[in-house]
């Protein structure tokens, strides 16, 4: 049987834009195309260079099970998505990427432990993720970050709406803004440290960015 894996260094990377150009200077895994631009002034601004002697602070921003063609900046109309498009402009964009397990709670349980859904043991939504699996925030921790999470959850077993308390369930996560899981996001609610709920005004992403900037 053929194999179809090939070396990661033997694939061309060329730059963003129908003509290979990306004035951000981001990169991506895959042929340019024409669709690959960006809308927006924001998509243009330059990032800000980090000392890596520093210890940066870290923002994980996960867009909640969108596909690839909802996002701006691939040329599907009418999508707008100028902040993220910037994240691409500014970054590396797999164009050649995929989900292992494209189903809500493996796939979070997956972004945070780095294990395959098969290792930490969440084969569909609703169930628990065990206590004793490795998570980023846990790592974070030891290398002296604090530590948060705002926004859906959906690793703390079937009660949707129930709270899930200071501790070992927070899977190492100090900060905490969050519901299990919530699909009304102009009327929704979140937890902080205590069993109840904070009810948030306005459109749910905004209150969390809010959330976030605090």
């Amino acid at each position: 049987m053929k194999s179809h894996f090939v070396r990661l260094e033997s694939i061309p990377v060329p730059k963003f834009g129908g003509k290979g150009a990306n004035p951000a200077g981001g990169n991506v895994l895959g042929p340019p195309s024409a669709k690959d631009d960006y809308r927006g002034a924001g998509a243009h601004a330059k990032p800000r260079r980090i000392n890596m002697n520093e210890q940066p602070n870290i923002l994980f921003v996960f867009a909640d099970q969108l596909r690839g063609s909802s996002l701006g900046h691939v040329g599907q109309e009418p999508v707008v998505t100028p902040n993220l498009d910037r994240f691409a402009a500014q970054g590396v964009r797999f164009s050649r990427a995929v989900a292992n397990f494209p189903l809500c709670s493996p796939m979070r349980a997956s972004l945070i432990t780095g294990q395959h859904p098969l290792q930490h043991g969440m084969l569909a939504n609703d169930i628990m993720l065990r206590e004793d699996v490795p998570c980023i925030a846990k790592s974070l921790s030891a290398a002296g970050y604090r530590t948060g999470y705002i926004g859906k959850w959906h690793l703390d077993g079937p009660d949707r709406t129930g709270f899930t308390p200071p501790g070992p369930r927070r899977q190492g996560f100090e900060y905490w803004a969050a519901n299990n899981c919530n699909h009304n996001y102009k009327v929704f609610y979140y937890y902080e440290d205590s069993p109840e709920p904070i009810w948030g005004e306005g459109y749910e992403p905004d209150a969390q960015t809010d959330l976030a900037l605090r």
